[in-house]
């Protein structure tokens, strides 16, 4: 799955509005997202680097 700051962001309000702030982790938005928590955690280089 092509990663995109607008994609990751939309999944990531879609997610913190079903379950909360409180429960929002980066592992429910990869498994959102359908790719590997590492994924998101590599984002911020990679979309720096274009």
């Amino acid at each position: 799955t092509k990663l995109d700051k607008g994609t990751v962001i939309a999944a990531a309000l879609e997610l913190l509005n079903e379950v909360g702030m409180d429960n929002l982790t980066t592992r429910k938005l990869a498994e959102r997202l359908k790719v590997q928590q590492c994924a998101l955690l590599a984002f911020p280089e990679q979309a720096s680097a274009a």
